[in-house]
């Protein structure tokens, strides 16, 4: 279902919402063309846009010291904007 998903029209709504991103390459559920698509389109964004890709996870985020840094990543973030 989402990849039936039109991202770019929901993005545009949300250019002036901070957004983090992340994906794992090895997630088989979600590939990386969505991650580059969401890229895109926050370019022209109006609030700030962090993207990380962790390389050992799969779409579970199963890998125990990439969960750490989800975790830490996302604490962070949420410090940040909210």
């Amino acid at each position: 279902e989402f990849a039936q998903l039109k991202t770019e029209s929901s993005l545009e709504k949300l250019q002036h919402l901070p957004l983090l991103h992340m994906q794992s390459r090895n997630d088989s559920i979600i590939s990386s063309y969505h991650s580059d698509k969401y890229k895109a389109g926050r370019k022209e964004a109006k609030a700030p846009s962090e993207f990380v890709e962790l390389s050992k996870s799969d779409h579970d985020f199963s890998d125990p010291e990439e969960q750490i840094t989800l975790l830490t990543t996302t604490t962070n973030w949420f410090q940040t904007y909210l």
